[in-house]
């Protein structure tokens, strides 16, 4: 297990800043007063684990809902299952490891295809 840090966080809910780092939880705690009405203190572990992905792909959401889109996302601390597709009103979801937009595109429709019956092919975009 890593060091961790204490980090005092400040702003709005749209405007979050890291406003001082600490060593401990106490000193982090102490630092709230000197920031504004928000503020909170947030801990993170330092040289974290990398998710385990294959090599050089990123976590990304597919989405087909008249027609494609995929976003990569933050995979650090993901529980959601990879490859799984879900489907709700209409719109079927999926979270994938891929090398980039287009790779994220291609293996979210193969799955949507899997899940639907349908044969997969060229993402339309």
């Amino acid at each position: 297990m890593g060091t961790k840090v204490y980090i005092l966080i400040t702003g709005t809910r749209d405007d979050r800043r890291t406003s001082a780092v600490f060593t401990t939880r106490e000193k982090a705690e102490a630092a709230l007063r000197f920031g504004d009405k928000g503020s909170e203190v947030e801990e993170f572990e330092l040289d974290a684990p990398l998710p385990s992905a294959p090599a050089g792909h990123s976590l990304w959401h597919v989405q087909e809902y008249f027609g494609h889109r995929a976003m990569r996302m933050d995979a650090f601390g993901w529980e959601d299952p990879i490859g799984q597709v879900v489907c709700e009103d209409g719109c079927y979801e999926v979270n994938v490891w891929a090398r980039d937009e287009d790779h994220a595109l291609h293996a979210g429709q193969e799955l949507f295809g899997q899940f639907t019956g349908r044969s997969g092919g060229a993402v339309q975009r």
